[in-house]
Parts: C-alpha cells; sequence; structure tokens
C-alpha cells in the first residue's frame, strides 16, 4: 500500500493524478475546507500537520498557492492573503527532509 499526504490539496487534481498512479491512501490537507476533495481530508495547516504526520507516509506532496506571483493573475493584491513566499517553500521541504530516513 503507498500512502501519499497531499499538502495544500486544493480541491485535489494532483491528487486524482496520484491516484491513477498507484497510490491508494491519499490525505489532503489544506487550511480551507475542500467539500469535494475525492479522498481523506483534514482540515489544518499543511506544515503543523506535516511536522505531526509527515512520518506515516510513503511521500509528501506540496503545492502551496502561488496566484500572487503567477504571471496570469491580473489582480495580484486581491489574492494577496496567499502567502506563498520562498519561506513558506522552504520551512514546507526543510520539515519534509528531516523525515528522510539515514543510511
Amino acid at each position: 500500500m503507498m500512502r501519499l499526504l497531499d499538502l495544500y490539496s486544493g480541491a485535489g487534481g494532483s491528487a486524482v493524478g496520484y491516484h491513477r498512479a498507484g497510490f491508494d491512501e491519499i490525505v489532503g490537507v489544506d487550511h480551507v475546507a475542500q467539500p469535494r476533495y475525492p479522498f481523506d481530508f483534514v482540515k489544518a495547516d499543511a506544515l503543523q500537520y506535516v511536522a505531526e504526520h509527515g512520518r506515516e507516509f510513503d511521500m509528501i506532496h506540496a503545492s502551496p498557492p502561488c496566484q500572487r506571483y503567477s504571471s496570469m493573475s491580473r489582480d495580484r493584491e486581491r489574492h494577496a492573503r496567499y502567502s506563498c513566499s520562498g519561506a513558506i517553500i522552504v520551512r514546507a521541504f526543510s520539515t519534509a527532509s528531516s523525515m528522510v530516513p539515514t543510511m
């Protein structure tokens, strides 16, 4: 059984792709409720959740929101609430990489 943790899951598009690729247990985490998420869902802070539960999964996928920084965004100020600074990405990967077993 392959377990995937889907951080900043949104509606679950990435999770569906992982499911088609063979992951059979998927847990999505987002701070906004996602009533149509197709797998198990937890409403929580992604970084806090990965710090507490990350070791329970075979793989961690993270897609922090970046609408404010996208060249496709017509109204970047409207997306100011999305804090996709480099710091959030560094924290996510730093937390996840601390869980890699050493050989």
